[in-house]
């Protein structure tokens, strides 16, 4: 009875270790966030901002990035939203950008999924990756960093291809459609 007794002890002092440990394991990934975030503000001053001040969710907070800090002949920026799942660096965070400056729907697009990529691979991926995503995001835009006007040009060219390849899409579905436009004349 004593063997018995002193093995089924064990048992929950184990258990009381294991919790222990899973509570420290939860209280690194906090700490990480923190110390992460408190370096973000530091470094991106104004152009950060904490979104979940006092919520008690998950840490969000977003970026507003150019691709030259500080410089003058900036014609692009987006904004990036970042939430921290609950075991990052481990997890990825979300991510989510927005156009603020220069840039059409598609390339804010093609900068999101670059930055989702990035951060559920394996380079970045167990590691506080933020500062890392930001400065790809911003040598992303220094590839795309045109004046406005240029832009607009762009922009325009993008609309009128996706017009032709709907019409052309149209086209081939064997409707009556264009037959009914010749012979309308």
């Amino acid at each position: 009875a004593i063997c018995a007794l002193s093995a089924s002890s064990r048992r929950p002092r184990e258990v009381r270790v294991a919790q222990r440990v899973g509570a420290a394991q939860k209280m690194d990934h906090a700490e990480e966030q923190a110390m992460e975030l408190e370096a973000l503000e530091a470094i991106y001053a104004d152009d950060f901002v904490r979104l979940d001040e006092g919520g008690g969710g998950a840490p969000s907070f977003e970026l507003t990035l150019v691709p030259e800090t500080g410089g003058d002949n900036n014609h692009v920026s987006v904004c990036v939203h970042v939430v921290y799942a609950p075991t990052y660096p481990e997890a990825p965070p979300e991510i989510s950008v927005r156009n603020v400056r220069g840039l059409i729907d598609t390339q804010v697009d093609e900068c999101a999924a670059m930055l989702r990529a990035a951060a559920a691979g394996d380079e970045l991926l167990g590691t506080a990756m933020v500062y890392s995503l930001a400065e790809m995001a911003q040598s992303w835009m220094a590839e795309r960093n045109v004046p406005e006007d240029r832009d607009m040009h762009a922009e325009m060219m993008e609309r009128l291809a996706v017009e032709q390849q709907a019409a052309a899409a149209d086209g081939d579905d064997g409707g009556d459609d264009g037959g009914a436009a010749r012979g309308g004349r």
